[in-house]
């Protein structure tokens, strides 16, 4: 598609406003040429025949360009030519060498022109310069000295200013492609972009600083149960959610006072007392490329999570039920087992009712184990237990859970030692929480420790008393340390596989050590055993 084309299908305004404006110029030309046609220019006749007839026939191409429809690129040609050849006759036989009143027309005339027909338009006008510089030639004899040097210097300045006009308008249209491609690049990534959002079942939602809309997805819509449209709308009137204890949340104040990329998954939105949807909100401010510029916005993912929750609420609950409705059978056969051993010991039973008997009492042991990490696992993910905290001596602690375990680890065929720095003080916090957590710790050692030892160390740090339980076990792998503290998980090593396990320990002893406001950190290499170590407060002086 040629310039002319492109220009006349899509600059529509444009073209109206060049025929528009050629009509009115041709108009008031020939109202000139007839003035002068009748009082002269510049003190002298002018050929009155010629003068008409110009004006006939700029009104006619004037009128032909304004009203000939529709409007084509030969059709352009040929008025651009007309008015071309009209202008030269103007030129040459009715104004003279009154070049101030030259210039002007064919400045505008050259230039509407190339905006059309580019660098078709540089022959066009190379052909009037050539023309204009055969008069100059011809009128030699004709002209005096000055005239004929105002002439040349005229068609060198047309020239250079033709150049200079042509030039101006290709570097403008080269940075209006440039911008006309950047549109088109930021255009296709739009498209991409809610395209990608608007296949993604969870509510996406991006806001300016304010908190208006300015984008979301159809997900939204079906989520919040609308088909109105919510651009520009606060999303403090859509997302209108509740914390479980019943308060409003303002989600753009939360945004503004994250600052971070943050999930919510305790949000309730009601639509009715009854109808109740939990939510899980996730907050991401959208940043621009360079950090002084700051937060332009916020975007969030809000999901539906009734049917999870309620699902977890539900095995909460039927854990709950179960680990009770367990623990006295299961203690009761603990006990009766283990009278049944001392009964066997005292009557001399025959050996093989013996085994039996103690297999019996370690797997009973271990069931026993599992209903109390059933037991704890619902009392960790209640939020509402309160917790009591108390302060005790951190090295009588540290001695009591060694006697505790040392027997286990010798019978592993282990060491079990504990390294408390000299004078390390009392800790003040919840002394049976703690103990579960160094219970699971230890007893994961064990497990996963075949040779060697396993050490509870205490040290004082800045921060309070550093707990760390030491083995040199099998290690974790790098892809399983980022699993280790999820519920249920027991990593794929043959070597675990071997043991038994709820994959419980380490998320409860993670949860717990969150409950007293410290967290586990890991340090672990295959083959070289692993380190668990958390910070619990130094008890305040009175």
């Amino acid at each position: 598609m040629s310039s002319a084309e492109h220009i006349i299908k899509s600059e529509k305004s444009l073209v109206r406003a060049v025929r528009l404006l050629a009509f009115i110029f041709s108009f008031s030309l020939s109202l000139v040429l007839v003035i002068i046609s009748k009082t002269g220019f510049n003190g002298t006749g002018v050929n009155t025949a010629l003068a008409y007839s110009l004006s006939v026939g700029f009104i006619v191409v004037g009128s032909l360009f304004l009203f000939w429809k529709p409007l084509s690129t030969s059709k352009l040609a040929f008025y651009f030519t007309c008015f071309a050849i009209l202008g030269i006759f103007l030129s040459a036989f009715i104004l003279g060498y009154d070049f101030s009143i030259i210039y002007p027309p064919w400045s505008i005339l050259f230039f509407a022109t190339y905006i059309f027909f580019n660098n078709k338009a540089l022959g066009i006008y190379g052909a009037f310069l050539l023309g204009a510089f055969l008069w100059l030639v011809f009128s030699w004899g004709e002209m005096s000295f000055e005239n004929l040097l105002v002439l040349l210097i005229s068609c060198i300045f047309m020239a250079l200013l033709f150049v200079l006009m042509a030039v101006v308008w290709k570097i403008a249209n080269r940075r209006a492609e440039s911008l006309e491609v950047a549109k088109r690049i930021e255009e296709v990534g739009r498209k991409r972009l809610v395209a990608l959002i608007n296949s993604m079942k969870d509510s996406v939602i991006a806001t300016r600083t304010s908190g208006e809309i300015e984008l979301y997805n159809a997900a939204t819509l079906s989520l919040f149960d609308t088909n109105e449209d919510l651009r520009g709308k606060p999303i403090q009137d859509v997302l209108q959610v509740k914390e479980p204890d019943g308060k409003q949340v303002d989600i753009v104040q939360l945004a503004c006072k994250s600052g971070i990329h943050k999930t919510y998954n305790d949000f309730s939105l009601y639509f009715s007392e009854k109808d109740v949807m939990r939510l899980s909100v996730t907050i991401a401010p959208i940043r621009l490329s360079f950090p002084k510029d700051g937060i332009a916005g916020y975007a969030f993912i809000v999901s539906d999570i009734t049917k999870a929750k309620t699902l977890e609420e539900e095995r909460d609950e039927f854990i709950s039920v179960i680990s009770h409705e367990l623990r006295t059978p299961v203690t009761i056969a603990e006990a009766g087992i283990s009278a049944a051993l001392l009964l066997g010991d005292k009557i001399k039973v025959d050996e093989t009712i013996t085994d039996s008997l103690k297999e019996s009492h370690d797997q009973i042991g271990y069931l026993a184990g599992v209903v109390n990490s059933i037991a704890t696992l619902g009392r960790v993910e209640d939020d509402n237990n309160d917790i009591t905290k108390e302060t005790f001596d951190a090295t009588e602690f540290a001695q009591s859970i060694y006697m505790q375990y040392e027997p286990q680890t010798k019978k592993a065929g282990l060491l079990m030692n504990i390294d408390v720095e000299p004078g390390i003080g009392k800790i003040y916090t919840n002394k049976l929480y703690l103990e579960q957590i160094l219970q699971n710790l230890i007893a994961n050692a064990i497990k996963y420790t075949r040779q060697g030892s396993v050490i509870l160390r205490l040290r004082k740090i800045a921060n309070g008393i550093e707990f760390t339980v030491i083995d040199t076990g099998n290690g974790i792998s790098k892809s399983d340390q980022k699993k280790v503290f999820n519920k249920f998980y027991r990593s794929e090593d043959y070597r675990t596989r071997e043991t038994g396990g709820t994959g419980l320990g380490l998320y409860l002893a993670q949860k717990l050590s969150n409950k007293l406001g410290s967290k586990i950190e890991l340090e672990s290499r295959l083959n070289h055993g692993s380190d668990f170590s958390f910070v619990i407060p130094e008890a305040k002086n009175d």
